[in-house]
């Protein structure tokens, strides 16, 4: 309730002074910041009072996972207000705004607040019993999906919040805004990850289904003032970073009931669930394969009057992302295929999100520099095949949960341990470093690069990669070698990119080569402990 009060009275007063040609909120945004302030408190009480007092622990435990994001992020009015990128609380006039510091230590206190409520809540619900029904099988299946959903929810924050066409409004995204937003948004999404993983490990199922529903609510009130805000003025408009937001709150709220009654519908047919996620997945992964091979010859960047302003030559390595990400699809349509081919689908995604890094870069920065651009349909087809890949490897991975319950832990021999940590070494060291050549053309996609869309195509590569191989002597052999069979997709992509840019072949690259040839002696060796389990 605190938090509720603090939180209200900070957005009725206000967090910058108000002064001429200052400037203020872009739309009258208390009643819904009210709303926002209100709701965790709200939905928790209505919890509590229908006797679901672990729910409402976990409520408050989500939404106080990201509220140090939140707190950090806000701390920007203090140091340069004009660049909070917060339309709900100013739109920067023809003179600087000065923070109001009475409605920013108001704001800072409910943020403050929610985390000392989730932190008490936390220490309550170890007491309290479970008040909620854990589905009879695919519990993990939910868990895993779940984890999914945040992920997306994560990544919607780090999306620009909004379009501007005022020159005094920013409208930058999470990786190229000031350090502070940046650091609290990243906080925000890594929180929000951070409290769905942390629960799946719990065996309270009402705390999980709550922890869901306040990570849902949080990022709710994150996003839908930056929404509200372009729908109510003309020269903002909407981006997909909130819709994505408010989706994956809404996908938080159903992955529960959903994984109930596939549960129950599983548990009369023999694993229909799976199948549709079969289907699901080589649909999405042929769309993948469509918006990057489409996208990679369309413009990136439009003039006002039609024309296309900006093309990148690194669009052309979207071409084999798409296409071997697509063979990939069409294999998971077909039954027979489908089970060995899925681990590959649940890998190979990051090709995609690689191979777009530059140019959705590209798209990013052009307005700014070019005046009257608009984005073009390449970006917007990029963007497409991002999105629909991400959602392949989640009916992907979720598939294989619910694979795996209920079956034995696999263990592998040493030395295929001892190698696949090795590979998973070598991976890693592909993505720090570019795969080009020193050039003033193209830069490449490297960790050693700075903070940007291509970075973050690389971080994403590095930690699913990284990820995979070290699952690998954990897996059931024919699931290893499908995730092997992933993993080298992704480094193709990687070595293809110096020759497709025509640039010179960088240390990324050569990296790429030797952990391709690492990674076939290990599918080699899969195959060889898979052979010997079988004639046991």
């Amino acid at each position: 309730m605190v938090s509720a009060a603090a939180l209200t009275a900070a957005g009725v007063h206000g967090v910058v002074q108000e002064a001429p040609d200052a400037g203020g909120p872009a739309f009258t945004s208390w009643p819904l910041l009210t709303v926002l302030a209100v709701l965790p408190a709200a939905v928790a009480a209505l919890l509590v009072y229908r006797g679901r007092s672990a729910t409402a622990a976990g409520v408050l435990i989500g939404v106080a996972a990201l509220a140090p994001g939140r707190a950090l992020a806000d701390v920007q009015f203090a140091v340069d207000s004009s660049r909070a990128t917060r339309p709900e609380f100013l739109v920067p006039g023809s003179v600087g705004a000065d923070p109001s510091w009475i409605g920013l230590l108001l704001l800072l206190t409910g943020h403050i607040a929610a985390v000392v409520a989730g932190v008490l809540a936390v220490r309550a619900s170890t007491a309290l019993p479970d008040d909620g029904q854990a589905p009879e099988a695919g519990s993990r299946a939910v868990g895993m999906a779940s984890v999914v959903v945040a992920l997306a929810l994560a990544v919607g924050l780090l999306m620009p919040p909004y379009v501007s066409a005022d020159a005094n409004l920013l409208d930058n995204s999470a990786l190229d805004g000031p350090l502070l937003v940046v650091l609290g948004v990243l906080a925000c999404g890594l929180g929000a990850v951070v409290a769905v993983v942390i629960a799946l490990s719990e065996r309270s199922w009402g705390r999980f289904t709550g922890v869901l529903a306040g990570v849902a609510v949080a990022g709710v009130a994150i996003a839908l003032p930056n929404l509200a805000a372009a729908v109510v003025r003309p020269w903002l408009s909407a981006t997909a970073g909130p819709i994505v937001v408010l989706v994956a709150a809404v996908a938080l709220l159903g992955v529960p009931v959903v994984g109930t009654v596939a549960s129950r519908r599983e548990s009369s047919a023999a694993g229909p669930s799976s199948r549709n996620l079969y289907v699901a997945a080589g649909v999405l992964a042929l769309l993948a394969a469509i918006g990057a091979v489409v996208g990679s010859g369309q413009p990136l960047v439009r003039t006002a009057t039609g024309g296309a302003a900006a093309l990148s030559d690194a669009q052309v390595w979207l071409i084999p992302a798409g296409v071997v990400y697509g063979l990939l699809g069409v294999g998971m349509l077909v039954p027979r295929l489908a089970p060995l081919v899925r681990p590959a689908v649940a890998v190979a995604w990051v090709g995609v999100v690689l191979a777009s890094g530059p140019a959705l870069q590209l798209a990013v920065s052009a307005p700014d520099v070019l005046v009257d651009s608009t984005t073009g349909a390449g970006a917007l087809w990029i963007a497409f095949a991002v999105a629909a890949a991400a959602l392949a490897a989640g009916c992907a991975v979720t598939a294989g949960v619910m694979e795996r319950d209920g079956t034995a832990e696999v263990t592998s021999p040493a030395v295929l341990r001892w190698l696949a940590l090795t590979t998973a070494v070598v991976a890693a060291g592909t993505f720090v470093f570019s795969a080009v050549g020193t050039t003033d053309q193209y830069r490449g996609v490297a960790l050693v690069h700075p903070l940007d869309v291509a970075f973050g195509g690389a971080l994403v590569s590095a930690v699913v990669v990284v990820g995979a191989l070290a699952l690998v002597p954990w897996s059931r052999p024919a699931r290893a070698a499908g995730t092997l069979v992933g993993v080298l997709c992704v480094l193709l992509v990687r070595m293809l990119e110096p020759f497709l840019v025509s640039a010179a072949v960088g240390t990324g690259a050569w990296l790429a080569v030797g952990c391709a040839v690492l990674t076939l002696v290990l599918l080699s060796l899969t195959f060889r402990h898979g052979r010997a389990k079988s004639d046991r």
